[in-house]
């Protein structure tokens, strides 16, 4: 391909990927993304067979970048600081690009290869936070387990940001407006889920009332 049509396929890539950010993958059109782009109709269709093509594409790319900024980044020597400087990246990165967050979600019911996508990732999230826990424990700790402790804490955590960042859920809305707070309080619920105990309260900033919970079963 030469250097202009790079240019040209480049141009396209980051006028589906602002679309897609404020418009839902079922309303996405492939003449809107040329307008964007500002390129005829037919261009389109020189670079990618479909808007799907295109919308896998740019979801693809947000993905592998969300995680290689996360994992990439140096690695605190202590547990909880590691989980909150990988939490903060994280949610900072999910509300700039919750469209996107939106949109992966709705193809992963329609559209096969975006489900694949989705596997595909939690499968490498979880395996590479395995990785990391194991390295910071001299426990012997069986890999199913751990796999399924990691899957299932993930999920939650991905079902609050939807709701906090995609859907503004009342609920959650005092800990969307910061940043940290939000860190924070998924760090506690990690750290806490991994390790069985508490962190350093020193650490957890806003997420401290959370170190006091310890329900007791009712008697009755």
């Amino acid at each position: 391909m030469t250097a202009r049509g790079e240019r040209t396929r480049g141009r396209l890539i980051e006028a589906a990927r602002e679309l897609l950010l404020t418009t839902d993958y079922d309303a996405l059109r492939v003449a809107d993304i040329c307008r964007q782009a500002g390129v005829s109709y037919g261009t389109f269709y020189v670079y990618f067979e479909n808007r799907k093509t295109i919308a896998l594409i740019v979801l693809t790319e947000f993905i592998e970048q969300s995680f290689d900024e996360i994992f990439s980044a140096p690695r605190q020597a202590d547990a909880f600081a590691s989980i909150l400087e990988a939490n903060l990246l994280y949610v900072r990165r999910y509300r700039r690009y919750a469209g996107l967050r939106r949109c992966l979600l709705q193809m992963t019911h329609t559209v096969p290869e975006a489900a694949d996508l989705m596997q595909r990732i939690n499968r490498e999230f979880t395996l590479r936070l395995a990785a990391d826990i194991r390295r910071r424990t001299a426990a012997e700790l069986d890999q199913g387990r751990l796999d399924f402790v990691i899957h299932s804490l993930g999920s939650m955590i991905e079902e609050m940001l939807y709701k906090a960042y995609v859907l503004s859920d009342p609920l959650l809305a005092s800990l969307a407006r910061s940043l940290k707070r939000m860190a924070e309080h998924m760090s506690v619920l990690w750290y806490r889920t991994l390790y069985g105990c508490n962190p350093d309260p020193a650490q957890v900033g806003s997420a401290a009332p959370l170190l006091r919970l310890a329900l007791a079963p009712s008697d009755g």
